[in-house]
């Protein structure tokens, strides 16, 4: 099993984040290889002092899998 997470900082703007979020999930749920993903909201770390808001992770066979699905069309968009 292979992971990708992307993580995104807080926004000074979080509408226009939260209007594209729609967008995002319909490409990132359409790529190729795609075995499931989750959202999580960040409120506290526990260690460390990156600024993090939401991580999104998305999980694939392999990494050879992963890189397929980012070139892919929806990977890309």
């Amino acid at each position: 099993m292979y992971k990708l997470v992307i993580l995104i900082e807080p926004l000074e703007d979080s509408s226009a984040f939260e209007s594209g979020w729609p967008d995002f999930l319909h490409h990132s749920e359409r790529m190729p290889g795609l075995r499931r993903e989750a959202t999580s909201r960040v409120d506290a770390l526990i260690f460390g002092q990156i600024p993090v808001s939401f991580m999104h992770e998305l999980f694939f066979d392999s990494q050879a899998a992963a890189q397929q699905a980012m070139s892919s069309l929806h990977g890309r968009q």
